[in-house]
């Protein structure tokens, strides 16, 4: 859906005017802010409307310009409504201006992301003015980087707010969580920055200054928590900082968190980081560690034992089998465990090709 500023005129009506694209703009924006003070009166008598108000038109001189993008922005400030994300930004202390702002920059990051000095212009370019509340007054795009560091301040605030908004429009099922790192690297020094530091980074970018974002996901991919650590934190020493996470999570889904499943990376499946998990009072689901993996060699020669996982139709056929077993933690107490082994051609070719790698 888009939204169109027309015009009916004759061929020569803007021969005497410079209308450049800026002009436009201007005249655009204008027109705009007018409609939307309720300000214009224009000047005669009005015509009544009836068969002396009918007349011709010639439709190969109606033209228009400066289109405005509507259905994306509608969307993203209905979901902005539905969430009550004025009513928690308001308890977060930020005065209307800012949330005003925040909401500009977070429907932008939905539908088109830009940078901060951008936002302005991309504000002006869809109908988001005309869509919300309260339009943006003034100019500057200072104001996108100050609404970006109170979203920041009050992350943890607005966090909460949302898992407990989003039980109550969605009753998602928040009994399996996902929890992974990713990481992000900067092109300049960072200085300033005190978490941004050189570290094994997934891009192939080692060389650069980075972040490691620790994520939880439900079993629906939203976003439920995460937390900032330093560019050289491995993966194995989050888990406990997770845990924590997890905690204020759990505390905000209401019934049922106590049979939370936590699914993780075979980074963090050290012994210690799962006795930590079953400490919490947390199932886990964990891909074993590769050098671990030789004491199952027995195991995966027997094929017959193996059962094809049916319904993948078109799909690289996967083969699985169940084990039982014991695992006997620091304190020497016996652990049950259920392993799931996994085989199938195309893992098969990666795990060559990633031994090959290593030789070479």
């Amino acid at each position: 859906m888009v939204e169109s500023h027309c015009k009916a005129s004759g061929p020569d009506m803007f021969d005497a005017i410079d209308a450049t694209s800026d002009v436009l703009a201007w005249v655009d924006r204008i027109i705009r802010q007018i409609e939307n003070e309720k300000t214009w009166k224009p000047g005669g008598q009005s015509t009544p409307v009836g068969e002396a108000a009918i007349t011709n038109v010639n439709t190969a001189a109606v033209t228009h310009e400066n289109t405005s993008e509507q259905g994306p922005v509608l969307a993203g400030v209905h979901a902005w409504n539905e969430l009550g994300m004025n009513e928690i930004l308001r308890s977060c202390g930020l005065p209307d201006t800012r949330i005003h702002a925040a909401l500009v920059g977070v429907v932008n990051r939905l539908v088109d992301p830009v940078a901060e000095n951008g936002l302005l212009d991309w504000y002006r370019s869809t109908a988001l003015g005309d869509i919300m509340v309260e339009n943006l007054q003034g100019a500057g795009d200072e104001r996108f980087y100050r609404a970006s560091d109170s979203l920041l301040k009050h992350s943890e605030a607005i966090e909460s707010a949302l898992r407990k908004r989003t039980l109550e429009l969605h009753k998602p099922d928040r009994t399996i969580l996902l929890y992974d790192l990713a990481d992000t690297h900067f092109e300049g020094e960072c200085l300033q920055n005190p978490k941004a530091k050189r570290g094994k980074n997934k891009q192939g970018r080692s060389d650069c200054p980075q972040v490691v974002v620790g994520r939880i996901f439900d079993i629906n991919g939203f976003e439920l928590g995460h937390h900032i650590f330093a560019g050289n934190q491995a993966d194995s020493t989050s888990v406990p900082t997770m845990l924590s996470k997890m905690t204020e999570i759990c505390g905000d889904c209401g019934e049922g968190s106590s049979r939370v499943l936590v699914v993780m990376g075979s980074g963090m499946s050290s012994e210690a980081n799962l006795a930590s998990i079953r400490k919490s009072g947390y199932s886990y689901l964990v891909n074993d560690r590769r050098p671990l993996r030789c004491r199952y060699k027995e195991e995966f020669a027997d094929k017959e034992s193996f059962t094809k996982i049916e319904e993948r139709d078109g799909r690289i056929p996967v083969l699985v089998r169940h084990l039982s077993a014991n695992t006997v933690d620091d304190s020497g107490e016996n652990i049950p465990e259920q392993i799931l082994l996994c085989m199938s051609d195309e893992r098969g070719k990666k795990e060559k090709a990633i031994l090959s790698t290593a030789e070479k």
